[in-house]
Parts: structure tokens; C-alpha cells; sequence
């Protein structure tokens, strides 16, 4: 392999990803648009993430590139080429989307910064990738990668904080965060993440900027990204939570969970309300960010149930209810959609159920109904979460209880049950066809009673036997 590569003059990090085994065809058609505006006479470079990414070995395929042609000779240049379609995405701001074979390509002329207002830029196209490198965020995400002389240009020795695991910012740090915001979070997004320390003078100045009032300056939907994204690519999420405590970030953003700070729990529980709540993210696997969410709400309700603080026995009887009323608030508040906020706040909600082996299949079918059929799986991966971060459970306790609860979960979805009224063997038509009883509220009373004696006995669902018991309803007088 290795031969035909060195004859082939493939560049440095295709040869890498040929070694990791991972898709090309994105890295392929950028080096083939620096290629093309080469033969131009243009310079272009892979920049951002993914030369960061390519330096450490990572999977990476959303590959951005800068240039010195004008957005408006990109077009020019792309346009008539067959099989490329150019759409001028940004263009105002230098930034034309190249898409070949599906596959979306950003191409930004260089940039120099005019003017900042804490999260916009002014900014004027520049002569040089040295230019366009020195308005970057952090030195890591400041290198640039040319994929035909497989040359980088690293004027802040980006390579070498990679190698020693560390988050810098370009030049002055308190005048970088100054400039946008966002990065605050974004800092702690990377070192979360990546895994890296931060330098010191940029967690000093990170620190010192997180005291100003920027509330109107950011947007709350950028934030919230910031954090989802942790919460997607993170092994420890809670590092980026806990470093937004020490900042001061999660008192103005996240103030519920502040409170929880040092917020004793009872003899059954190790750690204090914050730091069960952290380490419950940490368990929840990072493909399931939502769950992630619900972690970091499903006790926030605690504080306000609590009974006897500060004791053994101290005990938070319905909290589920306030951190589901509280995790709606934080969800409007940061502008999820609603579908997110009802599968988080329903998560919240029945977090708390327990099952035993006493426990009759009727409750575990009830259970079932008021959480959703759809939700069975997730509850379970968030209950794990849960007692695993108690702290006192033992992993063979942990097992135990999830098989259990998974068991008794696949039990009951495996009969012939109803879990909505839709489920019956009758319809509300059946009713009013057989009962000869007008469109109405009784309709719906009826279904219900006939529900519930399901829920109860899944045998008794049958055409005959339901409208049996309606006419029993109806003859008596009970309805």
C-alpha cells in the first residue's frame, strides 16, 4: 500500500486516512478545489477543525478551505465546470458553498477583522493565509494545511499545543473573548472534548470575561449548541458543566443546577444533588444527547422538594414533578423545539419508577402507557444512569437492577397488549354503531373504562367481550 501511495504522490493526510479506514470522498473533492484553484494561479488551504482533527488522528470529513481568490472568481471558476454546483452561501462575508457528488465544501476567501461587537465581525478580505490565521480563536484551530505540497503553516505553533494537549488563544486572550463571546463556551467545549487543558493566562482572562454582562450581545440558541455539542462528542460532558461553575458561566445560564451546588442529599445517596447530576450525564453514552438533558434536569427539582434537610433520612418526595417543571423552563428558555422539550421533560417526569419482582404486570402496563411505548428504552439507559451515579451501588447492583427492569419492559411488550385507547379491539364507531348512542363525551368515557380493564387483562381485549362490558356499563347504569 505504502508503494503505491509514495507513487501516486498522494498527500500526508490521505495517506492517514487510508490508514484509519475512513471515508475519502470528502477530503478527495476538497484537495481536487485547492487543485483546480492552484491551476488558477490562487493559494487554497484545508483550515479550522479538521486540519486540528487530521494533526491528532481523528475522524474528520467536514473539511473547510481558504483562499485568495474573490468570492466572485470562485464562482467564476466553478460555475462552468461540469458536475460542480456553486452556491453563494455567504458571500457577502467571502463564503461560497462548493458541492460536488452531494458533498458540501465551504470555500472562504481570507479575512481580516475591521471591527468586533462581542459576537459579530467587520471584516475586509486580506492578502495573506497569515492574516486569516491571526483573527482564529484558539492556536490549535489556527493552522493551515496546503493537501498538494502537504506543507502547514503554523505561525502560532499550533502543532505543538495539539501535541501538548492545551487550549491558547491567539494573541491576548481577554481581547479575543472580548471579540465574540461564544468562545468562552467554545473554549470549554474544546477542552471537554478534546480532553486538553487550558493555558493559564487563557483561563485567567476566561474567568475575568465571564463577569461581563454579554446576555443581550450572545444569543441563548448559541449557547445551548455549545453545550450539545459537548454533549455529543464528549466522553465527560460534565467537565465543560463543572468548568462553567468555576467561571461563573453556570450561574447566569444555568442557575438551577447552581443551587445544587453543595446540595446534601441523605444516607443513600454518596454525592451531593450537583455532582450526581454530573456524573449522571457521564453515564448516559454520548449517541444520546437528549438523555444527556434529561440527566442534567431530572433532580434539579430536588432543592425545592427537600424535606429535613440535612439530615440521614432527609427525603425529596415528588421531586421528579419540579424537575420536570423546571427542565421546561430551561428548555423554553434556551429555545429547544418542542418535540425535544416533551421527550426531555417526559424522561424527567417518570425517571423515578421503580420495579420490583412483587410488582404486577398492570402497573408495569400503566407505567408503560403514561410514559409512551416509544420512550421504554430510553428510560432505562437514563434509570441506569441514575443509580450509577448514587455512588454507593455496587456495578453487579447496578446489573442486576437494569436486567430486571429491562426483563419485566420486554415481558410486557412482548403479549398482545394495549398501551392507547387506539389499541382496542373496538373503535368509538363500534359504539355508537351497536349502542346507537350519538357523537359525544359518553363516547369517550366508554373507551376509557374499556381501557382500563385491559390494561388489567390484555385477554379481554376482544370485540365481543368489550362490547359485552359496555352494554353492562350502560344496563346498570355506571356510566
Amino acid at each position: 500500500m505504502v508503494t503505491s501511495i509514495e507513487k501516486e504522490n498522494i498527500p500526508l493526510q490521505i495517506v492517514l486516512l487510508i490508514i484509519m479506514e475512513l471515508d475519502m470522498n470528502e477530503i478527495l473533492i476538497a484537495t481536487n478545489i485547492c487543485r483546480i484553484l492552484n491551476s488558477a494561479g490562487f493559494e487554497s488551504y484545508f483550515v479550522g477543525g479538521h486540519v486540528r482533527d487530521m494533526l491528532m488522528e481523528k475522524e474528520s470529513n467536514d473539511v473547510d478551505i481558504a483562499t485568495n481568490a474573490t468570492p466572485e472568481i470562485v464562482v467564476e471558476l466553478f460555475s462552468v465546470l461540469e458536475d460542480y454546483t456553486v452556491v453563494p452561501t455567504g458571500i457577502l462575508h467571502g463564503t461560497v458553498t462548493i458541492i460536488k457528488d452531494s458533498i458540501h465544501t465551504e470555500v472562504t476567501t481570507y479575512r481580516k477583522d475591521l471591527s468586533c461587537d462581542g459576537r459579530n465581525a467587520t471584516v475586509e478580505f486580506a492578502k495573506t493565509i497569515e492574516e486569516d490565521l491571526s483573527r482564529r480563536d484558539f492556536v490549535i484551530n489556527s493552522i493551515a494545511y496546503n493537501p498538494l505540497t502537504e506543507k502547514f503553516i503554523d505561525p502560532y505553533n499550533g502543532r505543538k499545543d495539539i501535541e501538548n494537549r492545551l487550549i491558547r488563544c491567539v494573541g491576548y486572550p481577554m481581547h479575543r473573548f472580548r471579540e465574540d463571546y461564544l468562545r468562552l463556551f467554545r473554549a470549554l467545549r474544546f477542552k471537554s472534548t478534546l480532553n486538553f487543558d487550558t493555558a493559564d493566562m487563557t483561563w485567567q482572562h476566561l474567568c475575568e470575561v465571564s463577569k461581563d454582562n454579554f446576555s443581550s450581545t450572545l444569543s441563548i440558541e448559541r449557547v445551548r449548541d455549545e453545550i450539545n455539542k459537548c454533549f455529543k462528542a464528549a466522553d465527560c460532558p460534565s467537565d465543560m458543566i463543572d468548568d462553567m461553575h468555576d467561571c461563573g458561566l453556570l450561574d447566569k445560564y444555568l442557575p438551577e443546577l447552581s443551587v445544587c451546588h453543595k446540595f446534601e442529599q441523605n444516607k443513600y445517596h454518596k454525592y451531593d444533588v450537583y455532582w450526581h447530576t454530573l456524573f449522571a450525564i457521564d453515564a448516559v453514552p454520548k449517541e444520546f444527547p437528549l438523555i444527556r438533558w434529561a440527566a442534567l434536569f431530572h433532580d434539579l427539582g430536588k432543592p425545592k422538594s427537600c424535606e429535613n434537610y440535612g439530615t440521614p433520612t432527609a427525603s425529596f418526595h415528588n421531586h421528579e414533578f419540579y424537575s420536570e417543571e423546571i427542565a421546561r423552563d430551561i428548555m423554553k428558555r434556551f429555545r429547544f423545539s418542542n418535540y425535544d422539550m416533551e421527550y426531555v421533560a417526559n424522561l424527567v417526569k417518570h425517571h423515578m419508577f421503580k420495579c420490583d419482582s412483587k410488582m404486577k404486570d398492570g402497573a408495569i402496563r400503566r407505567f408503560v402507557c403514561s410514559l409512551g411505548i416509544d420512550y421504554v428504552d430510553d428510560i432505562c439507559i437514563l434509570k441506569y444512569a441514575d443509580r450509577k451515579a448514587n455512588g454507593l451501588k455496587t456495578a453487579e447492583e447496578m446489573n442486576i437492577d437494569n436486567t430486571g427492569l429491562k426483563r419485566r419492559f420486554t415481558e410486557i411488550l412482548k403479549k398482545d397488549c394495549a398501551f392507547k385507547i387506539k389499541d382496542l379491539a373496538i373503535s368509538g364507531k363500534d359504539i355508537i354503531e351497536e349502542f346507537n348512542i350519538a357523537q359525544g363525551p359518553l363516547i369517550g368515557r366508554l373507551l376509557k373504562e374499556c381501557f382500563e380493564i385491559v390494561l388489567e387483562n390484555p385477554e379481554l381485549n376482544k370485540r365481543n367481550t368489550l362490547l359485552l362490558h359496555i352494554n353492562y356499563l350502560i344496563f346498570t347504569d355506571q356510566i
